[in-house]
């Protein structure tokens, strides 16, 4: 993994190691340029994550604190969910959310309550920032996450949770979705290092 110069390459490990997947060794990214290689998807959460990452490199504002960063995670889930979120007819009334299928053909709804409660829970993990921006891609993690558990609502009486995980690259994403009389809807979002 270390045979390379780094002060060449401006780099303390080389783009494509045992931590990446071969397709990051023809990503631009790493190199400062905004061009993925060829036959990645430009969707794909390495990608997303690696983006995000190397966007953080590229403007480190030292002036900025944890909080100042934090604000602004959350103003940016904010905008994107109000400019995101599908608009769908449920009986005479409109309702701006996504409704997808789980691996175990549940039907789970995704509206502004899961993105603001993910937003104001777990401010002081350090993971916070990133968390938020993988709230932005719950609705295509939730459809290929795993089943692992149910969980009892001690907060919620009447109701259960049922917790889903996703697994890539980089972070388990835990994802509890709250089960009630009025359907299934999508709670809260978490993020562990793998």
């Amino acid at each position: 993994m270390f045979r390379f110069n780094p002060g060449r390459e401006q780099s303390t490990v080389p783009a494509y190691n045992p931590y990446t997947i071969s397709k990051c060794r023809g990503c631009d990214i790493p190199k400062g340029r905004e061009s993925l290689a060829r036959d990645v998807p430009p969707d794909n959460q390495v990608c997303a994550a690696c983006r995000y990452i190397h966007s953080l490199e590229k403007e480190p504002d030292y002036n900025m604190s944890l909080r100042d960063k934090a604000k602004e995670a959350q103003k940016s889930l904010v905008n994107w969910y109000k400019e995101n979120l599908p608009s769908v007819k449920v009986g005479k009334f409109d309702a701006k959310r996504f409704e997808i299928s789980t691996n175990d053909n549940k039907e789970v709804f995704i509206n502004k309550k899961f993105y603001e409660e993910t937003k104001n829970k777990y401010q002081k993990d350090p993971l916070y920032s990133l968390k938020l921006e993988y709230a932005k891609l719950a609705h295509e993690l939730l459809p290929k996450a795993s089943y692992i558990r149910p969980e009892d609502s001690k907060d919620h009486p009447g109701e259960r949770f049922e917790v889903y995980e996703y697994v890539d690259s980089c972070f388990r994403v835990e994802m509890k979705v709250r089960c009630n009389a009025d359907g299934n809807y999508l709670h809260v979002l978490r993020i562990y290092p793998k």
